[in-house]
């Protein structure tokens, strides 16, 4: 079957935090006495819920190192920014009649407050974030979940990711990845799975293996 249901992560697949969120983490390791990290140390943890990361880097109050992290980013959202073509890309799909959901590490808050997720809310059926399920990427029951509430099967879904972590989701919950290769992750993906360079290439794939009626002149509206 063809798939229907388009599922997106966030953090490096629609908007571009990573520079914001790794300057603030290696702040707080710095005002913490802890170890220091390069940027490309501290990528693996690109995907994960926060309280997963801090834990790993050796936090104890999780909750008050999320909180002092969540305020060295807030200082850098000025920073965030939407990929190139997202906006266009979301307007085809949605035009085309997909179904579009959000599955995102992200807790509720995180979402809320930030306005460029705001101003995309529209395009989305449903917004599944880190306080819907006990367990998180790369375990797969968030994806589930989301399949779960829209009415939507593994065969007709897929997911849109840019980390290692939003791969191993897919695979375990048994639907198709696009790994969403502008956000800079590098991995491999296996042969049953796809890679789009830009949003455009994803439109393309999505034209190929979609249900949707697709305007074959899409790259008009970047």
């Amino acid at each position: 079957m063809k798939f229907r249901n388009i599922l997106f992560d966030v953090d490096g697949t629609l908007i571009n935090t990573t520079t914001a969120n790794l300057m603030g983490l290696q702040d707080l390791l710095t005002m913490s006495g802890k170890k220091s990290y390069s940027f490309d140390e501290l990528m693996k943890y690109e995907g994960i819920p926060g309280c997963y990361t801090l834990k790993a880097l050796g936090f104890e109050n999780i909750r008050e190192a999320q909180r002092q992290w969540g305020s060295l980013i807030e200082h850098r959202k000025y920073m965030f920014e939407y990929y190139y073509g997202i906006q266009g890309t979301l307007s085809v799909l949605k035009s085309a009649g997909f179904g579009l959901g959000i599955v995102t590490s992200r807790t509720n808050y995180e979402v809320e407050n930030d306005p460029l997720l705001t101003a995309l809310k529209s395009f989305f059926r449903s917004i599944i974030t880190a306080d819907h399920t006990d367990k998180h990427k790369p375990n797969p029951d968030p994806l589930i979940y989301a399949m779960n509430i829209n009415g939507f099967n593994p065969s007709e879904t897929v997911y849109i990711g840019d980390t290692i972590h939003d791969y191993e989701a897919a695979k375990r919950a048994n639907i198709k990845f696009i790994k969403a290769e502008w956000g800079g992750m590098t991995f491999d993906v296996d042969g049953e799975h796809y890679q789009a360079k830009t949003p455009i290439e994803l439109l393309k794939l999505v034209s190929e293996h979609g249900t949707g009626m697709l305007n074959t002149r899409t790259e008009r509206i970047f």
